[in-house]
């Protein structure tokens, strides 16, 4: 089973970890092979995400910061965009 997870700040970053804890145990209890990937940070690829690219190279706070990385975000979720047709996930 193939799952996109997009967590980008810290809280759902948290969440999002957790859920794909009890996913894996889920899978694991079934024979399910899981294949989890996507953007996240810290814990949610601690807790085994295939990471597209992290979570922190999406953060920018202040129309400064923001507008400066514009070009690098916009590539970011361009390739995001062109891996999810790629891969095709059964859900996310």
């Amino acid at each position: 089973m193939k799952v996109f997870f997009s967590a980008a700040e810290a809280s759902s970053d948290t969440h999002a970890a957790e859920a794909l804890k009890h996913l894996a145990k889920l899978c694991e209890k079934r024979g399910v092979e899981l294949d989890a990937f996507g953007v996240g940070g810290v814990k949610l690829r601690a807790a085994g995400l295939r990471v597209l690219f992290p979570a922190e190279e999406l953060l920018a706070m202040g129309f400064v910061e923001v507008v400066s990385r514009l070009p690098k975000i916009r590539r970011e979720l361009r390739s995001l965009t062109e891996s999810l047709n790629r891969e095709k996930p059964d859900a996310a």
